[in-house]
């Protein structure tokens, strides 16, 4: 008979020798023993909480019981072999052995620690569980310890062996304890060189108890080491399998009854495992003194395929690179620098087609990207410089392995020639690093077709064309498939391809390109919510955490514009740490201030590669050098220019400059970028900086009045808006002021403030009402999700072809940099000043409203009946529904226009800091009796206030008429805005949406006749 009766106990919480479980104890051997027909040996396997207080009395009593019931089952029902291993729990830990403050300070050592200190650390706090490894070892045989975290032992029974890995989950225990808050580094849990014998851990707190990474590090150890995981601690019952198809891993995971609580349904599961892995599961409670079976189901327990993976193993240097994010990112929320694993999303691609000069244009996920780039044939990856790719290379080694594939990784960037010799060097080099020593030849002979090479910085490869085709042939015999990662643009590199043979056009003409795309506002929106999650449970934290998410999101999208820094998780991660250090995020969302966030960016390129020079003489050469580009074509010099640039400064400032140093090293911090003779700025933002500074540095000459007046002039262009924020953020404010005022003023100056009551005949006119305005409700997250992307398929076409088309952009730039001057520098603007900035947004923005509701009043028929002839014959709808259609997408426009630039205006004083401004703003709007303008002041207080001024919309609503269609949709408008960026408890939210007749819709669970998104 090879079967063997596996039996989980757990929770016994056991406080002396009148404990309840001790008599339950005595108990299970009844209904262990009527499964004897089926085994001959029984393993007991304890997940934890033998103990209530971790104290040597209360184990005295369990050694006793525990060997009472392993001796029935040898003598009275005739089991050949009984084994017990033990796993402690949190009752198992005596606290009194410890100080709180010296836990607490112990565990924040943690963070940032090395692998031997963290385990310092570990065997410091078990000293509470001293007791309960005296019981360990006098109840179990055969256990060796690895480290402080894991133990292993290994029985033969029944003819067959099985690995048990006990865990030590509780070393991080406090007297209270809160799901999310335990500790588990994944430098901790050690690589194991088991038996390929059925593996079973057991340990007592589930995943979802632990900090989000190191359950994450947990799950991940077990794919790698565990067939099945048995598990305490929650006092119930529950079996599943954990199956990830992207690392090819299957776990069991078994959650046990308690043998002792009050509260809870108590008992305990016996497993019987087949020779043929065939698993019958019987259930036991007590009822009363008696302990009865309660459920009984069969299955198949099939091994866990992920752990043949634990043969070939990477170094601890490789598995450190792994991890490794790229740059020494900082949460507050977390005690270490985190790791890829915490802020790891999948990216987007686009596939490159090399047959044709254009690019595909659509864009794929990582999971379609899998599948399409499988194969025999090269696969290429294009992205510039800190798109992610080394991330990529990653990714894709962890998911080489995890489907059975060995990766080899080589950095071309560390190849320094391309003779045979170094060729061969780098490649030897790459394996020792990246394997175990006995790991290296073992690797080399593998069959080809199960290991793929990946090649990272291609573009870094020494020589010619030719040079490239020979490495990258011989490649060919390291592994069946190869991918490499680039810099170069594809065109480029077919380009220079088909100047030599054709075999180098058929290198590469013949691989499957991709493009590594930007984030569009999908992905931010994940990875801001991945950094927002962190150190939370992401559970009971979901509404704040999402909270978080969009009003960061919102952040970004003011604040990043089209061009003006790469949306490439490295750039946004910056941003995302900049913004930490000026929590909290409501006050940085809503003043935009985010002028220090770029020039701590800025100062922060310069750590560590500007050497031969003083920061504040380079930071003056780049301005001068900003301005030099700005008046000359596509923002760049040429290298003789650049050169010339450097003379003219020394001349004029009687500083010695170092060439070629300065440029080496300003390339090196990825402050400028040479290509074919020309310098650049490398990022847009460092150019909008220099030319602000040098702005500022001259103010007093007539020629940066007139160059700060031409941005003013052009500011509905990226390049101006930004520079003119830049030198508000420098210093000088009261200029920027000064300038745009009056600019405000010139724009539709004959025209009137547009009454929104007046225009909502217009409106009814088309059916324009504002129950048209929609709060989607549902999961935060998905809720989020499904607003981002809206904003990927539609937001940034139709506003900037609407902006564009009717000139009117320059309008909306000057109310939106009044607004970001006013927020971000409100310290240096006096009291009156404010008030003018507020005035003059308000203005404008009533006046463009005038001229947009003109030329909707002159076009909407013509509109209509173009729009309707388009509905009819591609929509394929009878002349009068098309003409219905029509006028839904009049009414739409008519009333997008009231929403939109009431919302802008209120936007440039919206902000919890500047609430006596707001009520200085209303006072002047109630004496004027101006309803319009006191709509815009409601709609800035609702931005600003914490809470939903009821009061004050209900005092509106009683102002406005019912036919006031466009006054009530703008205000029903900005309260879903402020809902969404900060949800309200439901009541009020249901209250306030039937007073308003905003619809609630739950989330569609996807967009409904919306283009695929492009990347």
């Amino acid at each position: 008979m090879k079967s063997i009766l596996i039996s989980q106990i757990s929770d016994l919480h056991i406080n002396g020798a009148g404990s309840i479980a001790l008599a339950r104890i005595e108990s299970m051997a009844g209904a262990i023993g009527s499964l004897r027909g089926a085994a001959d040996s029984v393993l007991l396997l304890i997940t934890g909480d033998v103990a209530y207080s971790g104290r040597k009395n209360e184990y005295d009593a369990a050694i006793v019981a525990l060997n009472s019931l392993k001796n029935k089952l040898l003598s009275e029902w005739k089991f050949k072999d009984v084994a017990i291993f033990v796993c402690p729990g949190n009752h198992d830990c005596d606290f009194e052995t410890i100080k709180p403050a010296v836990q607490d300070a112990l565990i924040a050592g943690l963070g940032g620690a090395t692998q031997g200190d963290q385990l310092h650390v570990v065997e410091t706090l078990a000293t509470s569980q001293s007791a309960f490894r005296d019981f360990s070892d006098a109840i179990s045989e055969g256990v060796a310890a690895v480290n402080p975290v894991v133990s292993t032992g290994h029985v033969n029974m029944s003819g067959r062996g099985v690995n048990v890995l006990v865990v030590n989950t509780s070393w991080s225990s406090r007297l209270k304890e809160r799901p999310g808050a335990l500790r588990m580094p994944s430098d901790v849990l050690p690589s194991l060189d088991i038996t390929s014998d059925i593996s079973i851990a057991i340990l007592h707190h589930p995943l979802n108890w632990y900090l989000p990474q190191d359950g994450k590090a947990l799950s991940d150890w077990l794919d790698l080491h565990a067939d099945v995981a048995l598990w305490g601690h929650e006092h119930r019952a529950d079996n599943f399998i954990i199956s990830r198809k992207r690392f090819a891993s299957s776990v069991v995971h078994f959650l046990a009854t308690p043998v002792e609580d009050s509260s809870a349904a108590c008992g305990f599961r016996v497993i019987c495992l087949h020779s043929d892995n065939k698993i019958e599961v019987s259930s036991f409670e007590w009822r009363g003194d008696r302990v009865q079976s309660v459920e009984f189901h069969e299955d198949y327990l099939a091994k866990n395929p992920a752990r043949e993976l634990g043969q070939v193993r990477f170094s601890r240097e490789f598995k450190s690179f792994l991890l490794d994010a790229g740059a020494a990112f900082k949460h507050p929320r977390i005690e270490r620098s985190l790791q890829l694993t915490d802020i790891f999303i999948d990216p987007v691609f686009k596939k490159f087609s090399s047959g044709s000069e254009e690019k595909v244009d659509f864009s794929i996920t990582l999971e379609e990207f899998n599948s399409d780039s499988t194969g025999q044939c090269d696969v290429i990856v294009y992205g510039p410089e800190q798109a992610g790719k080394t991330t990529l290379a990653k990714f894709f080694i962890e998911d080489a392995r995890h489907q059975g594939i060995t990766p080899l990784y080589l950095d071309a960037s560390k190849l320094r020639s391309t003779n045979r010799g170094d060729v061969t060097g780098w490649i030897n080099s790459a394996l020792s690093y990246q394997y175990e020593g006995d790991c290296v030849d073992l690797v080399k002979q593998l069959e080809l077709s199960k290991k793929v090479v990946l090649v990272d910085n291609l573009h870094q490869v020494p020589g010619n064309a030719k040079v490239v085709r020979d490495i990258v042939e011989r490649l060919q015999l390291l592994g069946g498939r190869r991918m490499f990662l680039t810099a170069q643009n594809p065109a480029i590199t077919l380009l220079a391809a088909s100047n030599n043979s054709g075999d180098d056009v058929r290198l590469w003409s013949e691989a499957k390109w991709y493009e590594l795309l930007p984030l569009n506002n999908k992905r931010r929106g994940d990875l801001i919510r991945r950094w927002a999650a962190l150190g939370r449970d992401e559970h009971s934290d979901s509404e704040s955490i999402e909270a978080d998410v969009r009003q960061i999101k919102a952040l970004f999208d003011g604040v990043l514009g089209r061009n003006f820094m790469p949306k490439y998780p490295f750039f946004l991660l910056v941003l995302l740490q900049q913004i930490e250090v000026g929590r909290d995020v409501n006050t940085i969302v809503r003043n935009g201030s985010h002028g220090h966030i770029f020039e701590a960016l800025i100062t922060a390129s310069f750590e560590n590669n500007l050497r031969c020079h003083e920061i504040g003489v380079t930071h003056d050469f780049l301005s001068l050098l900003a301005f030099r580009m700005w008046g000359g074509p596509e923002s760049s010099i040429s290298e003789s220019g650049f050169i010339g640039l450097i003379r003219e400064f020394q001349t004029e400032n009687l500083i010695q400059l170092s060439h070629p140093q300065l440029i080496n090293e300003l390339i090196a911090a990825k402050v400028l970028q040479s290509e074919g003779g020309v310098i650049s700025f490398r990022y847009n933002y460092f150019y909008y900086y220099y030319l602000a500074r040098w702005i500022s540095s001259h103010r007093s000459s007539e020629d940066a009045g007139g160059v700060l007046d031409g941005f003013v002039e052009t500011i509905h262009t990226e390049t101006s808006a930004n520079v003119v924020m830049f030198v508000a953020h420098l210093g000088h404010e009261q200029w920027v002021i000064e300038k745009l005022i009056p600019a405000a003023a010139n724009l539709f100056s004959t025209a009137e403030e547009c009454r929104l009551s007046e225009k909502s005949v217009l409106a009814a006119k088309y059916a324009a009402d504002q129950k048209e305005v929609v709060l989607l409700v549902g999961d935060p997250t998905v809720v989020s999700d499904h607003h981002h992307a809206v904003q990927d398929q539609m937001v940034e076409v139709s506003n900037e072809q609407m902006e564009d088309a009717f000139k009117f952009n320059t309008a909306v730039k000057i109310i939106q940099a009044l607004g970001q001057v006013l927020r971000s520098r409100a310290g240096g603007i006096g009291g009156e000043q404010k008030v003018a900035i507020a005035t003059a947004s308000i203005s404008l923005a009533r006046r463009l409203m005038t001229n947009l509701y003109e030329v909707a009043e002159d076009s909407a028929e013509f509109l209509i009946e173009n729009a309707s002839e388009i509905f009819e014959t591609e929509v394929k709808v009878d002349s009068r529904e098309a003409r219905n259609m029509a006028n839904r997408l009049v009414a739409a426009v008519i009333g997008g226009i009231a929403k939109s630039l009431v919302s802008r205006a209120a936007d440039v004083f919206g902000t919890r800091e500047l609430m006596p401004l707001i009520d200085r703003m209303d006072a002047i709007a109630q004496a004027s009796g101006d309803l319009d303008n006191a709509l815009i002041v409601l709609v800035a207080r609702i931005g600003a206030e914490r809470d939903y001024p009821r009061e004050r919309v209900e005092a509106m609503l009683k102002k406005l008429r019912l036919a006031d269609v466009l006054p009530r949709a703008a205000l029903a408008h900005a309260v879903v805005r402020g809902f969404y960026l900060q949800p309200p408890p439901h009541a009020i939210r249901d209250s306030a949406c039937a007073r308003l007749g905003i619809q609630i819709r739950n989330v569609p669970t996807r967009l409904q006749g919306l283009p695929k998104p492009r990347g």
